[in-house]
């Protein structure tokens, strides 16, 4: 069975990795964990947010505008399913 760590594990495991840091994703997720960077669930602590340990990047477009300039290359039409065969 194959575990899915939270994003912000994969992260860091890939950060240690690239420093020549050998240690399992189990590992970092349990040691974030414990050293209050994140909870169970994987989302940043009020703690590690506050002390500039994590920090959040919202990348989410707020309009569609900003959508399309962020995406360019995806199109967005109204094209029904029997247009396009």
């Amino acid at each position: 069975m194959k575990v899915v760590y939270p994003s912000i594990v994969e992260q860091f495991y890939e950060g240690l990795k690239s420093e020549g840091v050998t240690v399992g994703k189990d590992e970092v997720y349990r040691t974030m964990v414990e050293t209050n960077l994140i909870d169970e669930n994987g989302d940043p602590t009020q703690y590690a947010l506050d002390n500039g340990f994590i920090k959040c990047v919202n990348n989410e477009p707020e309009s569609l505008a900003e959508f399309k300039e962020l995406y360019p290359n995806l199109q967005i039409g109204r094209a029904s399913c029997r247009e396009r065969v």
